[in-house]
C-alpha cells in the first residue's frame, strides 16, 4: 500500500540514499546534504516521500509551501534549481507514476493546497528520459511552460575544437595563448574569495548580489560538496582575471557552469578573459571524459522573455539547445 510521508530530520540518511543510488532523475542537487546548507529558515520545507508502508521509496518530491495571494501553493524546493518527482528507476511505468501523481495529489487536497508548482529535472539531468512523466503529468491536466536552455555536446569535439567557435572566438583564444594567460583550478580558500569579490562586482552593474555568500562557497568546497564542485580561474601572472564553479555530475558525465564572471569594470583591450574561462571549461571537461557541458537558461519571465545577447553568446561557444519544463496546476 502506497502513502504519502512528510519529511523529516531522521530520514535524511535514507533520501539521500535513494536520490544517490535509486532515483533516475535525481542528482545531488536534490539531496538534503545540498538543500541543508540553506539556513532552516529560509523556507519552509515541505518535501514529500511516497513509500510501500514497508520502508521501500518509490518517490521523492522535495518541495516548500509558499503563500501567494492568499493560496497555499507547493512549489519545488526553492532552495534548487529544479526538483518535482524523483522516482525510484524500479517503477518508472505508466501505472506506477500515475499511482504517485494520484497520491500527491490526494494529499495536497486533503491539507488545502491551492495550487502545484513543479520544476522537473531537465533530460540532461536524468539517467532514463523523463518523457513518460512528462506524457502523464499534461495527461492529468497540469500546464506547463518551457525555459531554452543550452549546452555543449562534449563527445563531438575532436583534437584541437577551436572549430566549433565562431570565428571571433577563436581569435580571442589564440590572442589570450599567445600572451601566456593561464587557466587553472581554484584550489585555495584566498583564491575562492578573490573569485567571490569579482563575482560581486560583475553582478553589480545589473544591481543584482551573489546568491551563495564567501562561507557557502567553502563549505562547498571544502566539506559539502568536494566531489561535486570545482572553481576555475583566468590569470595574468598572480593576477586573477576570470574565475567561475562548476558542478560536477561524474555519473552522469554532465557539468554545468555557475557564475563564470570577470570584472566589467577592467579595461582588458583586446583581449577577453571570460573568453578564455569558458574555453578553460570546455577544454577540462572534455579531456576530463564528460558528454555535456550545461549553460544553463537564456530566458525570463518563465520563458516568455528570450535574452538574445545571452543566447548568442553560447552560440559562439557551439552550444545546442535543450528545454527546461515547469509543470503546473490549479486543483
Amino acid at each position: 500500500m502506497f502513502e504519502v510521508i512528510q519529511y523529516r530530520e531522521e530520514l535524511k540518511k535514507k533520501w539521500d540514499e535513494f536520490i544517490d543510488e535509486e532515483a533516475m532523475n535525481g542528482t545531488f542537487l536534490q539531496s538534503k546534504n545540498f538543500l541543508d546548507y540553506h539556513p532552516k529558515e529560509r523556507f519552509r520545507d515541505n518535501s514529500l516521500v511516497i513509500d510501500d508502508g514497508s520502508g521501500n521509496t518509490y518517490c521523492a518530491i522535495p518541495g516548500c509551501v509558499v503563500y501567494d495571494n492568499g493560496q497555499k501553493v507547493f512549489i519545488s524546493h526553492k532552495g534548487s534549481t529544479y526538483g518535482g518527482f524523483i522516482i525510484n528507476r524500479r517503477y518508472y511505468q505508466a501505472h506506477y507514476v500515475q499511482d504517485m501523481i494520484n497520491l500527491f495529489e490526494g494529499y495536497l487536497k486533503q491539507n488545502n493546497f491551492d495550487q502545484v508548482i513543479l520544476k522537473i529535472t531537465p533530460d540532461i539531468f536524468c539517467k532514463t528520459p523523463p518523457a513518460l512523466l512528462e506524457y502523464l503529468l499534461k495527461y492529468n491536466g497540469y500546464d506547463n511552460y518551457e525555459e531554452l536552455s543550452a549546452y555543449v555536446d562534449l563527445t563531438s569535439l575532436e583534437g584541437d575544437f577551436l572549430y566549433s567557435f565562431n570565428a571571433n572566438k577563436r581569435k580571442l583564444v589564440r590572442r589570450m595563448v599567445e600572451s601566456e594567460f593561464c587557466f587553472r583550478e581554484l584550489e585555495k580558500d584566498d583564491e575562492i574569495e578573490a573569485f567571490h569579490e569579482i563575482l560581486c562586482k560583475n553582478l553589480s552593474k545589473h544591481n543584482a548580489a551573489p546568491i551563495h555568500s564567501v562561507t557557502e562557497l567553502l563549505d562547498f568546497k571544502n566539506k559539502r560538496l568536494c566531489n561535486n564542485v570545482k572553481f576555475f580561474g583566468v590569470f595574468y601572472g598572480e593576477m586573477m582575471l576570470a574565475a567561475g564553479m562548476m558542478f560536477q555530475f561524474p555519473e552522469l558525465g554532465v557539468a554545468h557552469a555557475q557564475n563564470l564572471s570577470t570584472d566589467p569594470f577592467q579595461n582588458y583591450g583586446r583581449l577577453d578573459p571570460i573568453t578564455f574561462l569558458y574555453y578553460g571549461v570546455i577544454k577540462y571537461y572534455r579531456d576530463k571524459g564528460y558528454k555535456k557541458l550545461s549553460w544553463g537558461i537564456s530566458t525570463n519571465e518563465n520563458g516568455n522573455v528570450l535574452n538574445w545577447g545571452l543566447i548568442k553568446n553560447k552560440e559562439s561557444y557551439g552550444s545546442i539547445y535543450s528545454l527546461n519544463k515547469t509543470f503546473y496546476k490549479r486543483l
